[in-house]
């Protein structure tokens, strides 16, 4: 899934507003560094970030629309495997 700046930091605040704001801080902090448009500004982390199955349908279920031009971050669910 592909989110934008303005979507991250929308979920990062809906997050710290939850039950998994401790257990999912990584989620979190990364959220939060995702508020920053890499097109404009040079920044140290990654544009890519592995979450699990519930973490996914918990950022479906609570993310908001935008431009699908802006979505310069990547979110992928990772499988464990048995």
């Amino acid at each position: 899934m592909k989110i934008s700046p303005k979507q991250a930091i929308d979920l990062e605040i809906k997050l710290n507003k939850t039950i998994y704001s401790k257990e999912w801080i990584n989620l979190g902090n990364m959220l939060y560094k995702w508020r920053i448009d890499p097109t404009y500004y040079q920044i140290d982390h990654p544009l890519f970030f592995n979450i699990t199955k519930e973490q996914m349908e918990w950022i479906t279920k609570n993310i908001i629309v935008d431009k699908e031009e802006y979505q310069c971050y990547q979110l992928s669910e990772t499988y464990n495997i048995i």
